[in-house]
């Protein structure tokens, strides 16, 4: 089963250093929330990084995925789409990690990261990449 705009909405979609997982609260740490990298020269890789996408709706069987969009519009990378946990409780947001790592960008500029469950857009995060 795929989800549809309907079904799911986001919640939040966030860059960030890195996701911390507290297994004794059972909570996630987010560190170093961005909206902007510094680039010294292009094309360039840049340094892992974490986006956190909170959302509602959808089923266990909704893939979720990341995609970074150059300022052209053109994918430079999306990652694997994940599949959601079981709902333990439909009123409480799902919450996925992912990492990425040496994503190459060819030109400064806005980009952004967009977050799809199936083939359905839920929203973006403006990134902006200064050189």
């Amino acid at each position: 089963m795929v989800a549809d705009a309907k079904s799911v909405s986001l919640q939040a979609l966030l860059m960030c250093d890195v996701v911390a997982h507290s297994e004794r609260l059972s909570s996630l740490n987010i560190i170093g929330i961005f909206h902007a990298i510094r680039m010294t020269a292009f094309p360039a890789a840049m340094p892992q990084f974490s986006v956190y996408v909170a959302w509602l709706g959808g089923s266990a069987q909704t893939p979720l995925e990341v995609r970074l969009i150059d300022p052209d519009g053109k994918v430079i990378t999306a990652s694997k789409p994940m599949p959601s946990a079981p709902l333990l409780d439909a009123s409480l947001p799902q919450q996925s990690v992912f990492v990425f790592g040496g994503v190459r960008v060819e030109k400064p500029g806005n980009h952004a990261v967009q977050a799809f469950a199936g083939r359905e857009y839920l929203g973006e995060a403006p990134l902006r990449i200064d050189g």
